[in-house]
């Protein structure tokens, strides 16, 4: 019963067996299940509202208190949690390509499409995930509780909403390679990729860390280039995707090079005040 909580909503899967956590898990079983059988509309309906019961259950649970949670598991489940919706783009640019000619558009596309998944990942497991995990290890046992509910729970849902909005864009590119990307899609790209890599910057901060400003300002001019430069064919429009992921994923790995850094490093980004 609980594997759904374990992926889909990783904070109340970590709470300890109390009546009130069943309570929770139970209503969101239901609408995780409702969803399944309703079809339609319904289905965003009841994952809407299982959702709602995840925000406000979470702080009610912290709230309360009462519990202990596990770092490292906590931690790693919403790490596979990334992974797995990582994952799903990739599905999708390999089932869109099933049975098609390839072209050259269709071929640029798919594999600029998977590079910037990579670059993705990169940019949430090759330097800043560590960083995390380093902060949330420090804090002490009741500081602990309000972190893991925000820089975790609450600020990843943004983050997969954000690979949510890169996954139907890719989606769109890979029906129609030949055309460029309409204002609708280019959007949807590039509020997911804010969503996605401000918002581990987000965490970051929430967690006791710095601002991280390259990440906010390479995300916010990569963006506004997706955004309005239009009549372009849709590869170059997920190229500019791309490149911001490597612009992002360089600076890190300089910043980063030999390990996570020390926390005390890290407030070097800061912003005084």
């Amino acid at each position: 019963m609980y594997w759904h909580l374990d992926i889909y909503c990783p904070f109340l899967a970590s709470l300890g067996p109390d009546q009130s956590g069943h309570a929770v898990r139970l209503t969101l079983s239901a609408g995780i299940g409702a969803g399944g059988v309703l079809g339609g509309d319904g289905l965003y309906w009841a994952w809407g509202a299982a959702i709602v019961v995840d925000l406000v259950g979470s702080n009610l649970a912290t709230d309360a208190g009462g519990f202990k949670i596990d770092r490292d598991h906590f931690s790693e489940r919403h790490g596979l949690f990334v992974i797995i919706a990582l994952g799903e783009s990739l599905i999708i640019t390999a089932a869109g390509l099933a049975g098609r000619d390839w072209t050259v558009n269709l071929t640029l596309f798919a594999l600029l499409s998977l590079a910037f998944t990579f670059g993705l990942w990169w940019s949430y497991f090759a330097g800043t995930k560590d960083m995390l995990d380093s902060l949330f290890e420090s804090l002490s046992e009741s500081g602990v509780w309000n972190v893991a509910r925000d820089s975790f729970s609450m600020f990843h849902y943004p983050m997969l909403v954000g690979i949510i909005f890169v996954g139907a864009v890719v989606e769109e590119g890979i029906v129609h390679p030949e055309e460029p990307l309409h204002i609708e899609a280019r959007v949807a790209l590039g509020v997911g990729i804010a969503l996605f890599v401000v918002g581990m910057g987000l965490a970051l901060k929430r967690a006791g860390g710095g601002w991280h400003l390259h990440r906010m300002v390479t995300t916010a001019l990569i963006a506004l280039a997706i955004v309005f430069i239009a009549d372009v064919d849709a590869y170059v429009t997920i190229l500019m995707g791309l490149a911001g992921m490597i612009v992002i994923g360089t600076i890190e790995h300089f910043l980063y090079e030999g390990g996570s850094p020390a926390i005390e490093d890290e407030r070097m980004f800061e912003i005084s005040g």
